[in-house]
């Protein structure tokens, strides 16, 4: 697993660390690192951080209305009758891009030699999302 996110994969995308340093340096422009964790710890605060980065303004009952029809348990409801557009790409088609909305909780994919690979490897991107 840890060779996937090492080198790439077919959907045409660099190694992830390669992915995350390119965003922070400024490739693509403006950056802003939102975390999964803080989006849970505080959802509205996340997202208001957004709204301003990219300067557009809602009033408070469209954003509390937004992260209640955001919330994990009614994301994994739309997902399972909808479906998602990149479904026919997954090689595995019972993969769930909404999974389980656990904080940390992609460490149990890991062995812990792959944990202590994935941390040699992207130390510096982990650096940049703060995860060290």
């Amino acid at each position: 697993m840890v060779d996937l996110i090492q080198k790439g994969n077919e959907f045409g995308f660099d190694s992830w660390s390669e992915h995350i340093k390119s965003w922070h340096n400024g490739e693509h422009g403006k950056f802003i690192l939102l975390r999964y964790e803080d989006l849970i710890k505080n959802t509205e605060k996340e997202i208001d951080k957004l709204l301003k980065f990219i300067d557009f303004e809602v009033s408070n009952e469209v954003l509390k209305s937004a992260v209640e029809n955001s919330k994990f348990d009614k994301l994994k409801i739309l997902e399972k009758s909808k479906g998602v557009v990149y479904q026919e790409k997954l090689k595995d088609r019972k993969s769930k891009f909404f999974r389980k909305g656990i904080s940390g909780d992609w460490k149990t994919s890991f062995s812990q030699k792959d944990l202590e690979q994935f941390f040699s490897i992207h130390h510096e991107a982990m650096k940049i999302c703060k995860y060290d």
